[in-house]
């Protein structure tokens, strides 16, 4: 738009008293009649003189109050309706970046590890753009975020067979193979998934857990001990994998748990006490392990011994069971 200016009729009498005319470029004319060039009158005043002049001028326009304007479209103004609280969380950048002061560090406080991407993704990337030391809901929910987003990078994610709406900003209970209760994260289901890498200590932060399948991928390294702290367990399936060392004695605090999955791994070693604890107050109990590798005789109670072999199947794995005769008590299924 052209801009205009504006000033007030006793500004433009000093301007006229200071012999200061408005003039576009200098021009050069043919005569008509003699065909040759006239320029401006003598009479015009030099660039200097009337830089000078017009300096002046406008110190008298500012005495008298005149501003100078430019014209310019009117610039609306809206009163937020939301509060300063659910601006917090609204993204504006890079996922909210700048409306959270020391987010990063305060995320790192709250969740308590150290995965540098999953990190990244929680207060760079997310566009939920949640601030911890909020309600208590928010900060369940940076932590559940954080520590799926640690399994997903810590086992090669974007190679999974189904990653659908991980990392994205719908809700992690909407992500592949979560379920969740009123918010909370209950189940991890990520079976047959091609999840490479070691066996991630995150999932320990699912202290509402009932059940853990990693069937069937190419996980290495040994059973976290932190795994001992989901005490609302009830299905642990870490079958058909690549994981070593021994079954660890940490199963004292599932008072829930009926399935426990070992088997087609490289485990050696005997039968954690834990679990035999288990077999010996559940009928029901479900123990899936090499015996080949794993001493399964080392877990009877009373009088008890390793009783027949016979073909089983759980309708995804062929395995050998066995019947665990206790002379006190009715027999135990234990899957071989």
């Amino acid at each position: 738009a052209a801009k205009e200016l504006k000033v007030s009729n006793s500004a433009v009498s000093a301007l006229e008293r200071a012999g200061t005319r408005t003039q576009g470029p200098s021009e050069v004319t043919k005569s008509p009649s003699e065909g040759t060039e006239s320029s401006k009158s003598p009479s015009m005043k030099e660039p200097n003189e009337i830089s000078t002049d017009i300096a002046e001028a406008m110190k008298k326009i500012e005495a008298k109050g005149t501003r100078t304007q430019v014209a310019s479209s009117p610039i609306k103004t809206t009163k937020s309706s939301k509060s300063s609280k659910a601006l917090l969380n609204e993204p504006t950048g890079r996922a909210g970046v700048g409306l959270c002061p020391n987010r990063k560090s305060l995320t790192r406080a709250l969740v308590g590890g150290s995965n540098a991407d999953a990190l990244d993704f929680v207060t760079e990337k997310d566009q939920l753009a949640l601030c911890p030391g909020g309600d208590n809901k928010s900060n369940l929910q940076i932590i559940q975020r954080y520590s799926l987003a640690a399994i997903y990078y810590e086992t090669g994610g974007s190679s999974w067979n189904d990653a659908s709406n991980w990392l994205s900003n719908t809700s992690e209970c909407d992500w592949a193979g979560i379920t969740c209760s009123s918010g909370v994260v209950v189940e991890i289901d990520l079976s047959m998934q091609s999840l490479a890498g070691k066996v991630p200590d995150e999932i320990s932060k699912f202290s509402s857990l009932v059940k853990l399948d990693l069937f069937s991928n190419k996980l290495t390294g040994s059973i976290p001990l932190p795994y001992g702290t989901l005490s609302e367990l009830s299905h642990m399936d870490l079958g058909t994998n690549l994981l070593t060392g021994t079954i660890p004695d940490i199963f004292y605090s599932m008072e829930d748990l009926v399935k426990a999955y070992f088997d087609v791994n490289y485990l050696v070693g005997i039968t954690p006490k834990s679990i035999c604890n288990n077999i010996d107050k559940k009928l029901d109990f479900v123990y899936s392990a090499d015996c080949d590798k794993i001493d399964c005789a080392s877990c009877t109670r009373g009088s008890g011994f390793i009783g027949s072999l016979i073909g089983h199947s759980d309708g995804r794995r062929q395995v050998c069971s066995t019947y665990l005769w206790i002379f006190l008590g009715a027999p135990v299924l234990v899957i071989i």
